[in-house]
């Protein structure tokens, strides 16, 4: 057996407690994002690290401009203390929203708030031209909020369809007639910094959950309405992310077995075909050749034209039974339920909740189950920007404590 070498030893020791030390540097940074103002004294106590080794670890973040000493003092007994927060300007990510209706851009800052968002219709799937109309809206973000683009450490790119975060790839998406495409590289050439790529509603779970605030302790499950319908879920503090990130395809699941429309994955009766607004669109045109969007499916509908409430009634309830194999699936603490048909049906959607509550499967969900997005336009893009910031900062803390 060989013996192990003293320098191989060093070497091992000199890595673990490096990579103790970044653990712990991230273990106060959440915490200074989540208490916004905190001692080092009650640091040391959350983290159960002794005090000389908490001002070790905030010197160090105070040196690279991450947290800052505010005017306030903790209030305990004796000596008051002096609080710490993070610096949101320190550092920022993007988070860029790519789907077959419109493309977004955002900035968020290093304390997780949405600075700037850009948006344009989605016009073609060519992935150059695509990547050149997001690099327009992010120079114009940086030139328009006048971002430090030194201080910008990643981009996270939530995508229509099944993504690879390992590979960054686009496995498959239909609506953006994309498959097996490699687009990350192509993103980091242009914006010239890394880029991890995601689904989008596994990204608009992300989102939602900051935007709402809604702990990541909390159990909680998103039903999304748009171009197509998916789900995420995050579990126990986990994203539920399944074989090749594919966990969370409901709208392919097959509810109606005669006299379903074709979905665009090839099979007939899907549940997008009775939900999503493509589907929707092509409903209306069968009484009105007029109708070209949901804004004017919701006139319609407003009108009461029986057309237009026998559609929207039916959907209503394919949305229900959605909501019913979201309960079922994961006994979520709440649901949120988002997407671009909220922009224009969000008022009827509480009618979701009453049918929800009537046809319950799992019993004992106690709160506010069933929650409306309020951020349906914005979550996406924003929680890519979250994502990249969760992957991104250990590399950039790696190279400069």
């Amino acid at each position: 057996m060989e013996s192990t070498t003293f320098e191989e030893l060093s070497f091992q020791k000199t890595k673990d407690q490096n990579y103790l030390r970044l653990s712990n540097t991230n273990m106060l940074l959440n915490i200074l994002k989540k208490k916004r103002f905190v001692s080092r004294a009650e640091l040391a106590k959350m983290v159960r690290m002794s005090p000389t080794s908490v001002t070790r670890i905030v010197a160090d973040l105070q040196r690279l401009g991450l947290v800052r000493e505010t005017d306030l003092f903790s209030s305990g007994v004796g000596r008051r203390a002096v609080m710490l927060e993070i610096v949101p300007d320190s550092l920022y990510t993007i988070g860029v929203h790519i789907d077959n209706e419109f493309i977004r851009v955002c900035a968020v800052s290093f304390s997780s708030e949405l600075l700037a968002i850009e948006r344009i219709p989605f016009s073609s799937s060519d992935l150059q031209g695509i990547i050149c109309s997001c690099l327009k809206m992010y120079n114009s973000i940086i030139s328009s909020y006048e971002l430090n683009p030194k201080k910008i450490i990643g981009a996270g790119i939530g995508v229509v369809g099944v993504t690879d975060p390992i590979t960054r790839n686009v496995l498959l998406s239909p609506q953006l007639s994309w498959e097996n495409a490699a687009i990350a590289d192509s993103f980091e050439q242009a914006f010239n910094i890394p880029v991890i790529i995601d689904n989008d509603v596994k990204a608009s779970i992300i989102g939602e959950m900051n935007l709402l605030g809604i702990p990541q302790t909390i159990d909680t499950a998103m039903l999304y309405l748009g171009s197509g319908v998916g789900s995420a879920a995050y579990i126990q503090g986990t994203m539920i992310r399944g074989k090749q990130n594919a966990a969370g395809e409901v709208g392919h699941i097959i509810v109606d077995f005669e006299g379903g429309k074709l979905c665009e994955c090839g099979r007939i009766g899907c549940l997008q075909t009775h939900v999503a607004s493509k589907y929707l669109i092509e409903r209306a045109q069968e009484y009105d050749p007029t109708i070209n969007s949901i804004s004017k499916l919701r006139l319609a509908y407003d009108a009461k034209s029986p057309w237009a409430l026998d559609i929207i009634d039916n959907c209503v309830k394919y949305i229900s039974m959605a909501v019913d194999v979201l309960t079922a699936m994961y006994n979520p603490d709440q649901i949120i339920i988002g997407g671009a048909l909220l922009h224009d049906f969000g008022s009827i959607m509480p009618d979701i909740i009453d049918k929800f509550q009537d046809t319950i499967v799992v019993p004992n969900i106690s709160g506010n189950t069933v929650v409306m997005s309020k951020y349906y336009d914005v979550s996406c893009s924003v929680g890519g920007a979250l994502l990249a910031q969760n992957t991104f900062l250990a590399d950039f803390l790696k190279r400069r404590i």
